[in-house]
């Protein structure tokens, strides 16, 4: 599966030793004139895994369903990296990532439908447009005003990103071909039931903090016990607010206080839903 990238995704992408991710240093990336595809792509992505591949979301939100919506348009080329497997795209691309919170859990995650819902104020936005691989200064008169993602944002964004594509794909000289993609035939890039995992260790932390459990009670209890990444997420919500990550000590009424305001008024983790 191909996964779009952002610069801030090399330490998930570069494997030194036996680390995972994958290898996609190359010592001789395209030239503008060798960019011979033209794509449009459509990413629906979690939010854990849209942070992991470089792309800025913002602030984790506690409600609603929240998705990362990447709508592409690229010229690029295919390569191999240098460890002669992997294959990655590199080219010139425009790109809008829309994160929406959905706080009905129900939205379709396209672009018209997001505007739409949130012209009516049923889902949070956040938009950010991104241009990549391309250094020319005609772009700065192109570049839209900052408004809502609502219906008449949407429109207005539409017409200034058919003119920024069509200046950013054409304008040979001032291509300087980016990393924009890369292959992974695992398809396990982005591992969600790792991230599941320490979800899961945080929420039964913050759940055990509220009833006053030690770390240590709270990891005998744990019903992810052979989990690593559910223990790490365990240990380390049991240090931020309590102290340590280990020991018998009860939590104080403040680290009690602060887990409460983490969960919300409804929420705890009971052993049963696991």
């Amino acid at each position: 599966m191909w996964y779009p990238v952002q610069d801030d995704a090399t330490a998930l992408l570069t494997s030194p030793g036996d680390s995972p991710g994958l290898d996609v240093r190359t010592a001789s990336p395209p030239t503008p004139s060798e960019l011979d595809d033209w794509e449009q792509h459509f990413y629906t992505l979690s939010e854990t895994g849209a942070a992991k591949l470089g792309f800025t979301v913002g602030e984790v939100s506690a409600s609603g369903s929240i998705k990362v919506v990447v709508a592409e348009t690229s010229r690029s080329k295919t390569i191999t990296a240098d460890d002669g497997k992997t294959q990655m795209r590199y080219g010139v691309a425009l790109r809008l990532v829309i994160r929406a919170t959905s706080f009905e859990g129900s939205t379709e995650f396209n672009l018209p439908m997001i505007a739409a819902e949130a012209q009516l104020g049923r889902i949070e936005t956040q938009s950010h447009l991104i241009v990549r691989g391309y250094v020319g200064a005609k772009l700065a008169k192109l570049i839209p005003e900052w408004r809502e993602f609502d219906v008449e944002g949407y429109v207005a964004l539409k017409r200034s990103i058919t003119e920024i594509q069509q200046l950013i794909t054409q304008d040979i000289e001032n291509i300087r071909p980016r990393l924009l993609h890369v292959f992974d035939k695992t398809d396990d890039l982005l591992n969600d039931d790792q991230d599941r995992e320490r979800a899961i260790g945080i929420v039964w932390a913050l759940t055990r903090i509220l009833d006053g459990s030690s770390a240590d009670d709270a990891l005998k209890s744990f019903p992810l016990g052979s989990s690593a990444h559910g223990i790490s997420g365990l240990k380390e919500t049991y240090l931020e607010l309590t102290g340590s990550e280990v020991g018998g000590k009860v939590p104080t009424n403040q680290a009690r206080e602060k887990a409460q305001g983490h969960l919300g008024r409804r929420l705890r983790l009971n052993q049963n839903w696991l």
